[in-house]
């Protein structure tokens, strides 16, 4: 796992509020974890923008950009963002 994909994964997990091992794991889809709602989106937002000094329009909310971690990774590279410590 690179340092992005565990960067992006820990954000999805402490914003789901589930483990990164289960986030990590393939096949993992957003939409589908039962904790995943408008709040929860919302604290990732956040959390992403955070971790990689990156914004998130209203405008690239879509399920397509966060419908997986690798979606969500290649959306934060696609951004320009790097996971800060």
């Amino acid at each position: 796992m690179t340092s992005m994909e565990r960067a992006v994964t820990e954000c999805v997990a402490e914003s789901l509020g589930l483990s990164a091992k289960d986030v990590g794991r393939d096949g993992f889809q957003l939409q589908s974890a039962g904790s995943f709602s408008s709040f929860a989106l919302l604290e990732l937002v956040v959390r992403l923008e955070e971790r990689f000094g990156i914004t998130i329009p209203d405008a690239d909310l879509t399920l397509e950009r966060f419908a997986s971690v690798s979606a969500i990774e290649a959306y934060v590279v696609e951004r320009g963002g790097s996971p800060r410590e």
